[in-house]
Order: structure tokens, then sequence, then C-alpha cells
């Protein structure tokens, strides 16, 4: 099956800004736990999961679970 679909600049600007917010291209340097589980769409709960299994690194020395933008564009570019 063949699909051939042309875009205008406008479908590519949007694609563009999609993608880039997917991969946490927003300038931010942290992120909270709720911030955290938007940006990767899961729950909160999976997030901790995440630390709890060593595949999400946080800041320490904090009482709220602090992400650093770096750990969660991994996550989003090379996957959960």
């Amino acid at each position: 099956m063949n699909i051939t679909a042309t875009l205008t600049q406008e479908d590519i600007d949007r694609i563009a800004d999609a993608v880039a917010a997917r991969i946490g291209a927003t300038g931010k340097k942290t992120y909270n736990i709720k911030e955290a589980a938007e940006a990767l769409n899961l729950s909160q709960r999976s997030v901790r999961n995440l630390v709890k299994d060593g595949r999400l690194r946080r800041l320490r020395g904090t009482a709220k679970m602090i992400f650093p933008a770096t750990e969660i564009d991994k996550l989003l570019t090379h996957g959960l």
C-alpha cells in the first residue's frame, strides 16, 4: 500500500512544534514529579517506579522529587 501526502508549511511547523515539545525542547532545567509525569505521558506512580528501578535519576537533597531536564529528555529521546 502506497500512501502519498502533501504537507503544507503550516503542517510541517505544527509537526516540528509537537516533536520539540515531545523531546523536551522547552528550555526547562528541572521538572517536578507532576511535570515529569506529564512530559513522559505517565502517571506520577510510574515516574516513582522509574526512579525506584534506577531508570530515572532525580536530584538529591530536596524533599520533593526534582528531575534534571536532561533525564527527561533522555527518556523521551531513547524511550522508556
